[in-house]
């Protein structure tokens, strides 16, 4: 198996490229003049690892991942935003350098294969299959120093058909944070359920037991929760995105998100 490994970087998503820069304000005061460092500034690139190998007579196997790096994001926020796609539960990571995730990323397609070939030792399979496990990470949006993340990904291992996923998680900039649904809504002043069925085809729904979740995303006239195959229809009904104006919920919005978007 020849092993690819292509690292994409050095391209900037904001205005500006340098990188390891602070902007300054310069303060006046009655001896001296004082200078205080803002927030340094934020530069993203991205790592790309893309390989295939031939497992068995009848199977095949593709593994490509595609993730974000980051200046100037706190280590809190780089471990809950590569949790799920670096292993981190299993193997924490002290250092989110761009070496150290590539090797992790290369370490994972390494894994991956070694766990498909292991599994197809025991069975005869009469027919040609791909499998595969595809993810992505991009920048969804970046607005009031929020900055949303979108996750992707797909894959099949075998069975009736593949699987496919959409997340979602927004970075507070200002903050330092990852958002929870609870730093933007006050649960007590809001009853989920009708609001969201008001806003979904009912007959993609398995019932109507449905509430909010923690993926999501917002701009600056609605609230959007997605939910993913299986999770609240059929996998016919596919990923499921309930979009809810904040003009129904402003009473349930905290004053200080509704101050930041400028929400009246």
């Amino acid at each position: 198996m020849k092993k690819i490994a292509l690292a994409l970087s050095l391209f900037a998503l904001f205005a500006s490229c340098k990188k390891n820069v602070a902007q300054t304000q310069v303060t006046k005061t009655e001896d001296s003049i004082k200078i205080e460092k803002q927030n340094p500034e934020l530069t993203i690139d991205s790592l790309l690892v893309h390989d295939s190998a031939k497992i068995s007579k009848n199977l095949s196997a593709e593994f490509r991942q595609k993730l974000l790096t980051f200046e100037g994001l706190e280590k809190k926020v780089l471990d809950s935003l590569y949790f799920g796609e670096l292993l981190l539960k299993d193997q924490p990571m002290k250092d989110f350098s761009k070496e150290n995730i590539l090797q992790r990323m290369n370490d994972n397609m390494k894994n991956y294969f070694a766990e498909t070939k292991t599994g197809e030792e025991d069975f005869v399979r009469e027919y040609k299959q791909t499998w595969d496990q595809i993810s992505d990470m991009k920048v969804f949006s970046k607005t009031k120093d929020y900055l949303t993340i979108q996750y992707n990904g797909y894959g099949f291992s075998g069975g009736a058909h593949g699987y496919g996923y959409d997340l979602y998680k927004v970075v507070d900039l200002k903050n330092q944070s990852i958002i929870q649904l609870s730093d933007l809504i006050d649960s007590s002043k809001i009853n989920w359920k009708p609001i969201l069925l008001k806003h979904v085809d009912r007959e993609m729904l398995f019932d109507e037991n449905i509430t909010a979740n923690n993926n999501f995303y917002f701009d600056s006239d609605s609230l959007t929760f997605i939910y993913n195959q299986y999770e609240i229809g059929p996998y016919a009904a596919g990923i499921i995105e309930i979009k809810v104006p904040f003009s129904e919920i402003k009473q349930a919005l905290k004053p200080e998100f509704k101050k930041r978007l400028n929400i009246n």
